[in-house]
């Protein structure tokens, strides 16, 4: 049992209510019910030259978004997706490509992005 059980189940021996349900009777004393867990120390590693720095936390870009990318100028492709989903991709292009600007549009055959910029 932990302390914090085993104290509640003093002051339930007692009569005493927890949360101040009878405010005629003591004030529960909360460092014997509060369990305080331990820090753990800190170890510092030692400074080290040459260790090269990776190229990107995270999750990898996906197919879509590098389709989007390897647009030029003028270039256009047809998608079979959501257009949703190709908005945030031509969003995150935008950002990522200085002033690359794309155009999104649904079709008869699908969903096509040109890249305008």
């Amino acid at each position: 049992m932990s302390r914090a059980g085993a104290a509640a189940g003093r002051l339930r021996a007692t009569g005493a209510r927890l949360y101040g349900e009878d405010l005629d009777k003591g004030a529960v004393d909360l460092a014997a019910v509060r369990l305080v867990q331990p820090t753990a120390e800190v170890e510092i590693g030692a400074i080290e030259d040459g260790i090269p720095v990776p190229s990107q936390p995270g999750r990898l870009p996906s197919a879509m978004f590098n389709a989007v990318c390897e647009l030029k100028p003028g270039q256009s492709r047809l998608f079979n997706a959501k257009p949703k989903s190709l908005y945030a991709h031509a969003k995150r292009a935008k950002q990522k490509g200085f002033g690359s600007l794309y155009a999104v549009r649904t079709v008869a055959d699908g969903t096509r992005v040109w890249r305008l910029k």
